[in-house]
């Protein structure tokens, strides 16, 4: 669909959806995650009675009202949204696109454990030991 043909078509969150998706699986993309996601955004913006383009509080809206499994859940869901938004403002652009990293950042890095002196000591020793009991189990032959 192009233009003004998108916008008379859109009567919905989910008919705008449906579009995108349709368009993005044309060009190869596979989006099945991405997709369900959408669809999920779509039924809580119909719900909500969202009849207009894609407000920046609506998207915020349904981030946050997701399961946070992770510190990251709502970023990361709104991150979804951040390409369909990008692709509804070409035919409305009163569609308010998502900034990046709004709502944080979309992938949460755990600390990195660093090993003690003792730490390194004692995997050297067990290493040493599983050596030692390989050899002497007869496992290997020179």
């Amino acid at each position: 669909m192009a233009g003004s043909a998108a916008m008379n078509a859109w009567s919905s969150m989910e008919a705008r959806v449906a579009d995108y998706l349709r368009t993005r699986r044309a060009l190869g993309h596979d989006l099945r995650i991405q997709g369900s996601q959408l669809h999920r955004f779509a039924q809580f913006a119909d719900a909500q009675g969202q009849h207009g383009p894609m407000s920046l509080a609506l998207a915020v809206a349904w981030a946050l009202a997701g399961p946070r499994h992770t510190p990251s859940g709502p970023a990361r869901r709104l991150g979804i949204l951040r390409p369909f938004a990008r692709y509804c403002a070409l035919f409305e652009p009163e569609t308010e696109i998502p900034p990046p990293r709004w709502l944080g950042t979309l992938h949460h890095r755990p600390v990195p454990h660093i090993y003690s002196d003792e730490e390194v000591r004692q995997m050297l020793t067990a290493a040493q030991q599983l050596w030692v009991s390989w050899i002497s189990s007869g496992s290997i032959s020179f």
